[in-house]
């Protein structure tokens, strides 16, 4: 799956932008406040929707505020488009700040004195169709990096993580959550009694260490702490 573009209108302080995105890194480049931070939480949003529909997930989906909605206007609307295999699609987001509206000229009928502003979140035209997970390249896949990914902390997985299925995998993939190492340590701790039995365990344990190589090229050897199987070494 890739991201081709996201347009956004009057979220926070944003009236209007449009973001065409390109293979490989796309930087977003700006002085503070400019919207950084709320381009990520557009796409976070729709991805988190987009996963949950095209892997028939039962999962949790992230979502928008009224206080997200720029003072001054009724509503705010992101449409983020995305690539799977050779089909593009756009996934929109609509939030209006109420839920009816009156009609001035329709006042004392009650029946037509207002009119129903719903919510928007759908794919505009026909939808990708769900997964199975057995197509070339696998299912799309998306994750939020957000600056609280930084921060590390002991708090516990969400109930999200104990759910069967492909849906622990996704688990609060796109919640501004801190880095919960001791989550990565029981993982790598369970991987590493599976080896001996599957050889897929090996597999996914050579490919995270030949990721942390590549972002890391000064470290090696990342693995669960000796005295605390809640933390993770790394050597340099």
């Amino acid at each position: 799956m890739i991201v081709t573009h996201l347009k956004i209108t009057n979220l926070r302080a944003m009236e209007a932008a449009e973001f065409r995105f390109q293979p490989g890194f796309n930087l977003i480049v700006g002085v503070n406040g400019v919207g950084k931070t709320s381009v990520l939480d557009a796409l976070g949003v729709c991805l988190s929707a987009v996963m949950k529909q095209t892997n028939k997930l039962r999962t949790r989906v992230e979502s928008f505020t009224r206080d997200d909605i720029r003072v001054g206007v009724d509503a705010l609307t992101v449409e983020c488009g995305i690539r799977l295999g050779e089909k593009d699609y756009a996934y929109l987001v609509h939030k209006p700040r109420e839920t009816s509206v009156p009609q001035e000229k329709k006042a004392g009928m009650p029946r037509e004195q207002v009119y129903d502003t719903p919510e928007r979140t759908e794919f505009l035209g026909k939808p990708p169709a769900p997964v199975s997970g057995r197509e070339f390249g696998g299912r799309p896949l998306a994750v939020l990096f957000s600056t609280n990914r930084a921060v590390p902390s002991e708090r516990a997985p969400s109930k999200g993580v104990a759910a069967g299925g492909v849906a622990a995998a996704f688990a609060d993939a796109f919640a501004h959550r801190e880095l919960r190492i001791g989550e990565f340590a029981a993982w790598m701790r369970v991987q590493e009694t599976l080896r001996k039995e599957s050889p897929t365990a090996g597999r996914v344990l050579a490919a995270f260490e030949k990721a942390v190589s590549r972002f890391l090229p000064e470290y090696e050897n990342l693995r669960q702490g000796e005295n605390d199987g809640h933390q993770l070494w790394i050597d340099r």
